[in-house]
């Protein structure tokens, strides 16, 4: 089934590009020598950032209670998918390969926003795709509201802002952090094998043997599709017959054995590669969602 979607929004649930300061990851403590979790809670929300090119300001306050009450004021960015451009962010110590489960309390003084939660930026600038960015959309309302939410394994430790990404609305809305601890399921892909992967020809119907890994943590049933772009453009993915099973929640193992067309995209200059993706969808999944709930893909070489 062909999809006329990017690799970047088949992903677009779990990967929101922002900005971030870098923190250490042997040494947790600022210059005063505290870690985050020695500080009061003002200090730990003390991280705000605003990119040079908005026009948005945003103003916080702490209360006695640990409430943060967030102003974004100001101009607002046009598009939000650049609301990561005015953040105010609360500090949290991780550690590298770890994961962790976070419960915050939010609400608006009226009406509803949408928020990207990044609680981890940057890191290995050699990744594909560039550095990963770790977040969560959250869809706020007037009522006071607890969520929970499990989030990736983080590619670095060390001093890690939870940054509030809120650029593209005017308003003021609340944060409280309830608790952030280490553990905990979240949907995954993990590709373990495709073969073949290197020195294919151009243009054959191909057999491809592709062993994944996953978890759905998020709801009762989802749905895995392999998807290859091999269609008019390199970011026209396609999904050959049988590719795709229907999953219960829990974690497990498959393997794709799909025939798909290769297409060297670089003899018809193109940047970008010949390319095999698994997919977690929601399941039953509505016909004009791309909208995925995690998905990993490989790069395939014609050398």
């Amino acid at each position: 089934m062909a999809k006329k979607i990017t690799w970047m929004g088949i992903l677009v649930i779990s990967l929101v590009f922002g900005m971030m300061i870098l923190g250490c990851e042997t040494d947790p403590s600022d210059s005063t020598g505290k870690t985050p979790e020695e500080k009061t809670t003002a200090e730990r929300w003390e991280h705000k950032w605003i990119d040079d090119s908005s026009a948005v300001t945003i103003n916080h306050s702490v209360a006695d209670d640990g409430v943060c009450t967030i102003t974004v004021g100001g101009t607002p960015v046009s598009d939000e998918w650049e609301r990561w451009k005015g953040n105010c962010g609360y500090e949290y110590t991780a550690k590298k390969n770890k994961n962790y489960t976070y419960v915050i309390e939010a609400w608006t003084s009226t009406g509803d926003r949408t928020v990207s939660v990044q609680y981890f930026g940057g890191g290995d600038t050699n990744t594909v795709g560039g550095p990963p960015y770790l977040s969560k959309l959250l869809t706020i309302t007037d009522m006071r509201t607890t969520y929970t939410f499990v989030g990736k394994e983080l590619p670095r430790g060390g001093v890690i802002p939870m940054e509030f990404q809120c650029a593209d609305q005017l308003g003021t809305f609340f944060v409280k952090i309830i608790s952030i601890t280490e553990g905990g399921d979240y949907d995954y892909i993990k590709i373990q094998s495709v073969m073949p992967s290197s020195n294919l020809i151009d243009g054959v119907e191909q057999q491809f043997t592709v062993k994944f890994e996953y978890c759905l943590a998020s709801q009762e049933q989802g749905r895995i599709e392999i998807l290859f772009n091999n269609l008019d453009e390199p970011n026209y993915l396609f999904s050959p017959d049988n590719g795709f099973i229907v999953v219960n929640k829990g974690k497990g193992s498959h393997t794709f054995n799909v025939t798909a067309l290769t297409k060297d995209w670089t003899k018809l200059g193109y940047e970008e590669e010949f390319r095999v993706g698994v997919v977690l969808w929601p399941y039953p999944t509505p016909d004009d969602t791309y909208y995925s709930l995690e998905g990993e893909y490989k790069t395939l070489s014609f050398k």
